[in-house]
């Protein structure tokens, strides 16, 4: 969830709605939440919480939107997406998706990457052609 939008899970409740209670073994919620930093690269701090719905418990977990792309601690980049029939599914992300991600949260901008064998003078010319856009068309008649 932390390579999406973040949100909220919910240990306890299925798929469908159906309050089933959480696993005693996961009513820890500060140990849950110890074993969600500790199993994540960086660490994700999340926010967890015993609540009562139907009688039962629910552990209810708070993952923050990521500021970068996160992996399990074994490496594995993973992302959250609901398939076409609206059941959520875990899938990987690949390598070819992390900078769209890094760009979606701001942290990778195509436009000031560095240009290799770039010169001052080749910014002066495009300073040039922005002022006047017909010395473009005059540049590549000349270059013919």
């Amino acid at each position: 969830m932390s390579n999406t939008a973040g949100g909220f899970l919910f240990l306890g409740v299925e798929d469908d709605g159906m309050v089933t209670g959480v696993h005693k073994k996961h009513k820890d919620s500060i140990g849950v939440m110890a074993l969600i930093a500790n199993s994540t690269v960086p660490p994700i701090s999340v926010r967890a919480e015993i609540i009562t719905e139907e009688n039962l418990d629910v552990l209810k977990i708070e993952v923050p939107r990521s500021r970068g792309v996160v992996s399990t601690a074994s490496g594995k980049i993973l992302r959250r997406r609901l398939k076409f029939d609206g059941s959520p599914e875990v899938i990987p992300m690949y390598s070819y998706e992390i900078p769209s991600r890094l760009a979606e949260l701001g942290m990778l901008d195509y436009s000031a990457q560095p240009l290799a064998g770039a010169t001052l003078d080749d910014l002066e010319r495009g300073l040039l052609y922005m002022e006047d856009p017909g010395r473009i068309i005059q540049s590549l008649q000349a270059e013919m």
